[in-house]
């Protein structure tokens, strides 16, 4: 994986990443298909992770396969607050993009932008800047900028059995940003997901804001080690359904 160097926005912090983009293709092949997916949510949804989950899937990595791809890269800075789990990881707004290849499950471009999550403990005034951060994004030209907009994912844990004020606060954000005609390609990803109809659905039901279609996840057996017997049934079960859900997603 490198990163485009002509892409970096410091004052902005945002950045773009071509994921092994020796072996995976090259952006010059502009005939391929793309799509970009811009993903958002409150700090501890688990962002980074889901990309790194739809990477292994869109490369074709498989529960048997003794490897898996980890993409997210941290900023020094990041690295810091690791262990501080009421800030968020993520400070810069990164895009990563995916070639085709031989082996890959799409026969299209991906760019994945994950953001830094809202409702840290910084308060308003981070989240405010978050919300520039993906505006000066999307204002700038390319190479710093993204032109284009497939689909805003809002993550959402399930078992939150209510929307919080943020969550709120991140929708209205999003729909200022990109105006009403975004809601058809707005759509929900809920994470923590354990099989069972998740209370974060009756949550949704109940806001009466355009949430879209809603895809379910759990990420937390991608970078499992070896386990037993019942263990391994549930990871592989978890990530089974993931690559169904990642396949209807994208």
């Amino acid at each position: 994986m490198c990163e485009v160097k002509e892409a970096r926005n410091s004052r902005a912090k945002t950045r773009k990443f071509e994921v092994v983009c020796v072996l995976i293709g090259s952006p010059a092949d502009t005939h391929w298909k793309e799509k970009t997916l811009l993903m958002i949510g409150e700090t501890g949804t688990g962002k980074s992770t889901l990309v790194d989950g739809m990477a292994n899937y869109i490369l074709g990595v498989a529960w048997s396969d003794p490897f898996r791809f980890k993409i997210v890269n941290l900023e020094e800075e990041e690295k810091q607050k690791i262990r501080n789990q009421a800030v968020s990881q993520t400070e810069w707004i990164t895009c990563y993009t995916i070639h085709p290849q031989a082996g890959s499950r799409l026969p299209y471009t991906i760019n994945m932008i994950d953001t830094p999550g809202f409702g840290d403990t910084r308060g308003l005034e981070r989240d405010q800047e978050i919300v520039e951060q993906i505006r000066e994004l999307f204002s700038e030209k390319p190479p710093k900028g993204v032109l284009y907009i497939d689909a805003v994912c809002f993550l959402i844990k399930a078992p939150d059995a209510r929307l919080t004020p943020i969550q709120s606060y991140i929708f209205q954000s999003i729909m200022s940003l990109f105006g009403k005609d975004i809601e058809d390609n707005i759509c929900s990803l809920i994470t923590f997901a354990d099989g069972m109809d998740p209370p974060v659905f009756a949550a949704l039901d109940e806001s009466g804001l355009p949430f879209g279609e809603r895809f379910t996840f759990n990420n937390s057996g991608l970078f499992a080690k070896k386990c037993g017997s019942v263990s391994k049934l549930f990871v592989t079960n978890v990530l089974g359904n993931g690559a169904r859900e990642f396949q209807k997603l994208i």
